[in-house]
């Protein structure tokens, strides 16, 4: 699992937020001490503790990566009350094109997102 994070990603595929992107970090650190961790203690079931804790980590990390951005996923879920709403309301033909092409689009890249990122 540690040898697989050498390699970037793409831009488009990673954290959005500055949350997301502090969760990445945090779990990042988490995983690098513990390993730090099992290379400086002597103790063989200490040894296997920090293994078992960096592990933990990587799978969270892992888990962060494949759960979808929380903005695209609210912007889509207001795209689709929003059309919903133009199409109740009978408004014009070029809003109504407009705001659909806009929730295929987001519900695209949301797509695309997860099944990037469960690849990796």
């Amino acid at each position: 699992m540690r040898g697989d994070a050498t390699r970037r990603s793409t831009s488009g595929v990673g954290a959005l937020t500055r949350r997301d992107r502090a969760r990445e970090a945090a779990l990042d650190l988490e995983i690098r001490n513990a390993y730090r961790s099992v290379s400086t203690t002597t103790s063989a079931r200490a040894r296997r503790r920090h293994l078992r804790n960096a592990r933990r980590h990587e799978r969270a990390l892992l888990a962060q990566h494949r759960r979808p951005q929380s903005v695209l996923v609210a912007l889509a879920v207001a795209l689709a009350v929003l059309l919903a709403a133009l199409v109740v309301t009978r408004a014009s033909l070029t809003l109504i094109v407009v705001v659909a092409v806009l929730f295929v689009f987001d519900a695209r890249v949301v797509r695309r997102r997860r099944r990037t990122r469960r690849r990796d």
